[in-house]
């Protein structure tokens, strides 16, 4: 009876080692383990080197520059390998490839505006003058107009807001901010 208590500890350690085992073993041989870079281990058997890069995943950063606002949109895609190259051969020569290993970046550029500055717009400051711009003040176009009202002639609490843009959001709201600069700038220039 000593001598089974003393034995005790390593007959359980013996067998818990060997649940261990068991258990790493089912798990390697059951799972899709890489073997080595580029070996795969499938039902039918491990796949050729050549297979198995055609079916690694890569990262594709897309990118839409807009050059008339200068602003861009970024897309990121996970696509296999041999997709990549198929996708490469239908191109325009609008785009430009570059990149290596797991990530790859297409840019197009575009001689338009991009989606904010299409459809939104402020007012701001454009050589002493204000301007409606594209986009928003967080994130400005290009000038759309220039205005006729000086900003020399506006109070300074308005030259600060304009400094950090007007927002809008109807044709009617920026007639009425306007009209007001407007008058503003014709009482100052009174005085």
């Amino acid at each position: 009876m000593t001598i089974y208590r003393r034995h005790l500890p390593y007959i359980i350690g013996v067998i818990i080692g060997l649940i261990i085992v068991f258990a790493i073993g089912f798990f390697y041989s059951a799972s899709d383990f890489p073997l080595k870079r580029g070996d795969r281990v499938q039902k039918g058997g491990p796949i050729a080197p050549e297979e198995a890069r055609a079916q690694e995943q890569i990262q594709v950063r897309v990118i839409d520059y807009y050059r008339r606002c200068h602003h861009n949109t970024v897309k990121v895609l996970t696509i296999r390998e041999e997709d990549y190259h198929s996708f490469l051969s239908e191109l325009t020569c609008d785009w430009e490839a570059r990149g290596v290993a797991e990530e790859r970046i297409l840019t197009k550029r575009l001689n338009t505006l991009c989606e904010n500055c299409q459809h939104q717009e402020h007012l701001g400051i454009y050589q002493d003058y204000v301007a409606v711009y594209h986009g928003t003040p967080d994130c400005p176009g290009p000038v759309k107009e220039v205005t006729g009202i000086r900003v020399t002639g506006l109070p300074e609490n308005e030259v600060l807001d304009l400094k950090t843009g007007v927002p809008y959001r109807e044709t009617e709201e920026k007639l009425l901010i306007l009209e007001g600069y407007s008058e503003l700038a014709v009482e100052n220039r009174g005085r």
